[in-house]
């Protein structure tokens, strides 16, 4: 009974937006959205055992699943490992404690 409650409920919210029928909506379920939230939080930083609690997993694995990284996620990811090392021989070179 709950899953009908909120399946009723999330074609209300469609229909209120305006997005019911259009192309590709008719494919996003409710569910997605927890998969959006992990992904935001993922992306603002939040470690993944904060992300399991808020989700209410209790194996991190489970929620890892949850995240989704873009390309572009990967990339600037990878862009600030590569500036790490050129901060790190930077602040050397002028005798700074690290």
């Amino acid at each position: 009974m709950r899953y009908t409650r909120t399946q009723n409920s999330w074609t209300t919210i469609l229909k209120k937006a305006g997005l019911k029928g259009k192309p590709g909506v008719d494919r996003i379920r409710f569910h997605d959205l927890r998969h959006t939230a992990a992904t935001d939080l993922a992306r603002s930083g939040k470690d993944i055992k904060f992300i399991a609690q808020y989700l209410g997993h209790t194996d991190v694995k489970t929620s890892a699943r949850y995240i989704h990284y873009s390309d572009k996620d990967l990339k600037e990811r990878a862009e600030t490992l590569v500036r790490v090392p050129s901060k790190i021989t930077t602040l050397k070179s002028k005798g700074q404690q690290i």
